[in-house]
């Protein structure tokens, strides 16, 4: 139950280029935390009226699910390109794209970037 966890929100900007203002994307990043360490991660871009949504959860300080989806609509009403990611052990070892596969040469560059994405998280986190 996330509402009974200790809460932290972090707003992060991305920029693509340093010359050009219009390429900015805000992103909030929410931190829950339990008396272990952060347990979940949501990082929550937007775009205008579409965006991206990252839930990462956590045990044991360790990657175990990512949740990803895109946005539209300025009220969110609608939802794509759902993506269910399982780790052990700092590896991917199921993955669940809807109608899309996953080749397996692709599968290293996935776990890579998913892990990478972790690292980026976590990093953000306020001390």
């Amino acid at each position: 139950n996330l509402k009974n966890l200790k809460q932290a929100k972090v707003d992060y900007t991305h920029k693509k280029s340093h010359v050009d203002e219009t390429d900015l994307l805000d992103e909030q990043i929410y931190f829950y935390l339990n008396k272990v360490g952060i347990v979940r991660v949501v990082g929550d871009m937007v775009f205008d009226c579409s965006g991206s949504v990252n839930e990462l959860t956590y045990k044991e300080k360790k990657l175990i699910f990512v949740y990803s989806y895109n946005w539209s609509g300025c009220n969110r009403e609608g939802k794509s390109d759902e993506a269910r990611y399982y780790f052990h052990n700092q590896k991917l070892i199921q993955l669940e794209l809807g109608e899309e596969e996953i080749a397996k040469s692709k599968w290293k560059e996935k776990e890579k970037a998913l892990l990478k994405l972790s690292a980026f998280y976590i990093k953000q986190f306020p001390k």
